[in-house]
């Protein structure tokens, strides 16, 4: 059956913003787009409620929350009708992809009054509940799965402390090596993207936009780039076992070069095939971070630039520890591939049945 969103539930915001909150503290938790941030005095439902970011960094994001509660101005109360399932109205509203129907440039938003018209399929409410537990099923498996890849890099991290010592580059020891001194720094551009003929060649070309939290090997790229259109720039090609390292928009991500590939201005990238293993320099640099943030400058944006990655101290144990490392990570890579695949499996089943229930 037919109806439209305003039919199954309602919603509301109340204006609570961070500030009011510093000196309040009680027994009731109250939420923000990132999560729970503390425990005040008062709460706004005293029934369970879904929540969906309205304002700002996740908009569109659903989630359910608990009774004798409360949400901070940037996110919007839903309350099923009494005939809704409250778990399947969550996934209907998931259904919706309400974050494709954000507008603002400065601070994106979707409020109740977009969206409560949608017209969206409904079933009894007995029939709710059975397609709930059937997508809960779904989402506690990804979760599970997702928990596992968790621990995987956990063990990878225990790994090296055990053979290495602390993983934290932030205290630049004096008596660790500058990465300028072990090998080659590799930097990238843009060719002109107004010469068609810069472009759709043979030649990789990676952006960091590319990258994510679980890439490591890399042998491919969205876009390549011509002979004509690297020599324009004067583009070096980065050879196999090269470590990437995007250094703006955003700071951090990493990945290893598996075929020879040149990148954009967003990186800074390693070659020290001599006195650092690839998969070495990739679990010390994916593991900070925050201290790779730090020493990024600039106003509009953080920037590492290239004079700083290379004065970047990191350890150098024996070239024989490093390789029995690396080779510990490819076992636990071949674990998390087998479980990566197995997530992307369920998640196309979970959107499979999600567009037969709610298309």
């Amino acid at each position: 059956m037919k109806t439209t969103l305003s039919e199954l539930c309602n919603g509301y915001s109340k204006n609570i913003a961070l500030k009011d909150l510093i000196n309040n503290n009680g027994t009731y938790p109250i939420y923000g787009a990132s999560g729970y941030i503390k425990n005040v005095d008062f709460y706004v439902s005293d029934c369970d409620y879904l929540g969906i970011v309205k304002d700002g960094a996740g908009v569109g994001r659903v989630d359910k929350y608990p009774a004798y509660s409360s949400l901070l101005g940037t996110m919007q109360y839903i309350v099923p009708n009494a005939d809704v399932n409250i778990d399947y109205l969550k996934y209907l509203l998931i259904s919706l992809h309400l974050e494709n129907g954000v507008s603002g440039a400065a601070i994106p938003h979707i409020y109740y009054k977009n969206y409560k018209n949608f017209r969206v399929n409904v079933c009894e409410k007995t029939n709710q509940i059975q397609i709930a537990r059937q997508l809960d099923a779904i989402c506690n498996s990804i979760s599970l799965s997702k928990s596992i890849l968790a621990l995987l890099d956990e063990l990878v991290k225990s790994r090296f402390i055990e053979m290495f010592g602390d993983i934290d580059l932030s205290p630049q020891k004096s008596e660790w090596t500058k990465l300028s001194d072990l090998g080659t720094i590799y930097t990238g551009t843009t060719p002109s993207t107004g010469d068609e003929t810069n472009w759709d060649g043979s030649i990789l070309w990676i952006t960091p936009a590319e990258m994510n939290d679980e890439s490591f090997f890399i042998d491919n790229t969205i876009r390549k780039i011509t002979e004509k259109g690297m020599k324009s720039k004067s583009l070096s090609l980065m050879p196999v076992g090269t470590v990437l390292l995007s250094t703006r928009a955003p700071i951090g991500k990493v990945g290893i070069v598996a075929k020879p590939m040149t990148c954009n201005q967003g990186f800074k990238n390693f070659y020290c095939p001599n006195k650092l293993n690839s998969i070495f320099l990739y679990v010390v640099l994916k593991n900070n971070t925050q201290y790779l943030n730090a020493i990024g400058t600039g106003t509009t944006f953080k920037e590492i630039s290239k004079t700083t990655c290379g004065n970047i101290r990191v350890p150098v144990p024996p070239i024989e520890l490093q390789n029995e490392f690396a080779e510990f990570v490819k076992l636990i890579d071949k674990s998390k591939f087998i479980v990566q695949e197995q997530i992307k499996d369920l998640q196309e089943l979970l959107d499979s049945k999600m567009d037969e229930y709610f298309r």
